[in-house]
């Protein structure tokens, strides 16, 4: 199919690229930015496809745009030939780092830009300087299909959802740990589960933060925390649980990011709750593209380096 549409429609190289950019962005804003065009530009090719394929190519929602079955379908087949033809273009044994201005999309949750991406991105600068990283944080379920689909290069995270044609090396294991300011009563004693049921607790509600997963092992366990203030992300934990009187249960590497984190107390968590694995995910199709392999053994390189 690929192929009649380039040889009926006479679609370039770049057409097709954009056509799958904005299949994997579902936004027209960001599709453009991405490929450096206008969105009056990108609005032009968009009508273009239409009358090429005589369908809508994509219906507008609320947060963006979602791509007909259509659309859907030829950007599957699109990939494996633009695949092939970057390969061809762009001799993957010839990378250098040093030399290179290639744009490295990353998956990685919020918690692992806070600890991760400060080192690489140091790394980067020093071994590839116009090299571009271009980081995402995607909902899970669709980190195995922007892996299969070159939307994002490397996935790194607790993602146990990858799965299928991906490769993935564990880069670390972590547990979960309670938090409290020095100052709380129940800094200077053990942690005990009545005292951690008893106390108010702060949340955050993040698919790498485990709330969902704590969550459900204590409604098990017949539990119920009080969690008198709940939070989206991380950038705003340090400064609410300094002076408060909440417990705060997160991965222990996430205390990495804390400026001040000798103002708090670290407190095993009080009942049984399993460890879990961050890791490094990559599709096949980048089995043979040196730049990629290149930018996983930095991301196992940094992450050797991380206490």
């Amino acid at each position: 199919m690929a192929k009649s549409i380039l040889q009926a429609y006479d679609w370039s190289i770049s057409e097709l690229q954009a056509f799958c950019m904005v299949c994997d962005c579902r936004n027209l804003s960001v599709a453009a930015q991405r490929l450096n065009v206008t969105q009056q530009g990108l609005s032009m090719m968009v009508r273009r496809w239409r009358a090429a394929l005589g369908d809508p190519i994509y219906t507008r929602s609320r947060y963006g745009i979602n791509p007909t079955d259509l659309s859907l379908s030829l950007r599957r087949q699109l990939e494996r030939p633009l695949l092939e033809i970057r390969q061809s273009l762009d001799d993957p044994n010839s990378f250098n780092p040093q030399t290179s201005s290639r744009v490295f999309k990353l998956h990685m949750s919020d918690v692992g830009q806070l600890i991760f991406l400060p080192a690489l991105s140091r790394a980067m600068k020093a071994a590839a300087p116009h090299v571009r990283l271009d980081v995402r944080q995607i909902p899970w379920d669709d980190v195995p299909y922007a892996l299969a689909t070159g939307a994002v290069d490397l996935a790194i995270g607790s993602l146990p959802m990858v799965k299928g044609r991906t490769f993935v090396k564990k880069l670390r294991r972590e547990s979960y740990v309670v938090l409290m300011c020095r100052n709380h009563p129940l800094a200077s004693k053990e942690l005990g589960l009545d005292d951690y049921m008893e106390s108010t607790h702060l949340s955050i509600d993040a698919p790498s933060s485990g709330h969902a997963f704590i969550e459900a092992l204590l409604q098990g366990m017949g539990l119920c925390r009080d969690i008198r203030l709940t939070i989206s992300h991380y950038l705003a934990a340090e400064r609410v649980l300094k002076g408060s009187d909440y417990l705060l249960t997160i991965p222990r590497v996430a205390i990495n990011a804390f400026h001040g984190a000798s103002d708090f107390v670290i407190r095993p968590v009080p009942f049984s709750l399993p460890n879990f694995e961050i890791s490094l995910h990559w599709h096949e199709r980048a089995s043979g593209d040196q730049a990629v392999q290149w930018l996983k053994g930095e991301v196992v390189r940094i992450s050797e380096g991380i206490s």
